[in-house]
């Protein structure tokens, strides 16, 4: 029952190889605007390192990547370059 919640007040999660158990975090009812952006924006990232994962060469390019950045894996690896990128975009504006 891993990323479940119990009874409305605890939640279970897997991280690095251990079950983790914390109450259920409280969170605004509406989000801001700031909050849906970066909602958005990390939706995008976890879309583009999904279709690097489906290109070989590029699944070897973040692994390589998450080695050099001591990352866990190369998803995590696409990811951050995607925010990293992304930043770096919104600064030049």
């Amino acid at each position: 029952m891993l990323g479940r919640l119990m009874n409305n007040e605890l939640v279970f999660r897997k991280c690095g190889g251990q079950i983790i158990v914390s109450v259920m975090p409280v969170t605004a009812k509406h989000p801001t605007e700031a909050q849906q952006q970066q909602r958005k924006r990390f939706s995008e990232a976890v879309a583009f390192a999904k279709a690097q994962m489906n290109d070989p060469e590029q699944k070897m390019r973040y692994t390589m990547m998450a080695l050099e950045k001591n990352l866990s894996s190369a998803f995590k690896a696409a990811i951050a370059a995607f925010l990293a990128n992304n930043a770096e975009n919104l600064s030049k504006k």
